[in-house]
């Protein structure tokens, strides 16, 4: 093999590193041995705490509860490191809930990349987990073909961020607030803020159905069964952490996480 080739190989496996984990449920801290992938728990004790604490003031026990109340799907990028400690390396993390009808699609929660792994397309990369599910969630209805969408809270500074990916600001009743939402997870953490950061602006970006046979390969990872969409929670869970528990919102009936 030429240099060339051989470099190339080496890109190639250097890509199966990196491995994402959809559907991670956060486990018991307390128990040994809780996860089935080795250096799983080290990852999520350790390296998503961590992240969680520094991009929003948040924390595991808050984030765990959130996912028992309300669902929410969490999807992990990690680089396996076989011959490095630790063997796994946190490169960003997806929080996420789905909803069917009235309103099908996708509330992101949080999206965050370690500071180390930022400028590598990351970010983009776990937000179209997001746009994947929504793209599986549209519905056809009496007015026609409604697609599923991905919502979200953007920072004000990273606004620009998830416009270049297609997302569009949304008009909102109300006083807008700031809330941790989501920031921009391409953004150098060193990075200086040229203005005081702004209340949070509400997000959407419509997703298009997939092709048939992207549908079928796809299928396993969505339950055919979704929650009707209530507007009290998914304002609460794209709001970001830390979420309210199910009693402080309060919710009627017709809103059943």
């Amino acid at each position: 093999m030429t240099d060339k080739e051989l470099w190339q190989l080496e890109d190639e496996l250097h890509e199966l590193k990196e491995v994402l984990l959809n559907d991670v449920a956060l486990q018991d801290p307390d128990v040994d041995d809780a996860y089935a992938i080795s250096g799983l728990g080290e990852v999520i004790d350790e390296q998503l705490s961590e992240l969680l604490l520094e991009e929003f003031g948040a924390d595991l026990k808050n984030f765990r509860r959130a996912q028992q109340d309300f669902n929410l799907k969490l999807s992990l990028l990690v680089e396996q490191r076989p011959d490095e400690d630790p063997a796994l390396d946190l490169l960003g993390f997806l929080a996420y809930k789905t909803w069917g009808p009235p309103v099908p699609g996708v509330s992101v929660g949080a999206v965050g990349v370690a500071d180390k792994h930022r400028g590598k397309g990351y970010g983009r990369q776990l937000m179209k987990v997001a746009e994947d599910r929504a793209a599986m969630l549209g519905v056809l209805t009496q007015q026609g073909f409604q697609p599923g969408e991905v919502r979200l809270r953007s920072l004000a500074s990273a606004v620009r961020f998830y416009e270049r990916i297609g997302y569009e600001r949304l008009e909102e009743e109300g006083v807008a607030e700031k809330t941790p939402a989501c920031p921009d997870p391409e953004r150098p953490a060193d990075a200086e803020d040229s203005e005081e950061e702004g209340p949070c602006v509400p997000m959407a970006r419509k997703c298009p159905p997939h092709s048939p046979r992207t549908t079928m390969k796809m299928g396993p990872l969505l339950s055919p069964k979704q929650t009707a969409w209530c507007p009290t929670i998914s304002r609460a869970l794209e709001d970001g952490p830390t979420w309210p528990t199910m009693e402080q919102l309060l919710l009627p009936e017709s809103c059943n996480a």
